[in-house]
């Protein structure tokens, strides 16, 4: 993952380290990236929802980001890492990844 300790300060390319054993590239580290949910009121979820893979507010205020970024350090590099951000924020540690469901 491109962190704190490997970046040079800066973020990368995609795809610029090897993939993973899925075949995907920069899941940690370089930018984090946006995600559908919304931030909820308890630790990043809502109060009710399952401890398993849950699908975060329907409404808030904040937008969720996960990954970690280049300026982190290597224990923050993961997509466990989860963080807020206003839905209006721009900046170079914030990207995207286009994703869809399998049909």
């Amino acid at each position: 993952a491109w962190t704190y300790e490997t970046s040079g300060s800066t973020t990368h390319s995609a795809c610029g380290l090897a993939a993973n054993a899925w075949g995907l590239c920069d899941m940690s580290g370089n930018v984090y990236e946006w995600v559908n949910d919304w931030y909820g009121t308890t630790d990043g979820y809502s109060d009710g929802l399952p401890d398993t893979d849950p699908t975060g507010s329907a409404s808030g205020s904040f937008r969720v980001v996960r990954g970690g970024g280049w300026y982190f350090d290597a224990n923050r590099a993961s997509v466990s890492n989860r963080y807020y951000v206003a839905p209006v924020y721009a900046g170079s540690s914030v990207g995207f990844r286009l994703s869809r469901s399998s049909p």
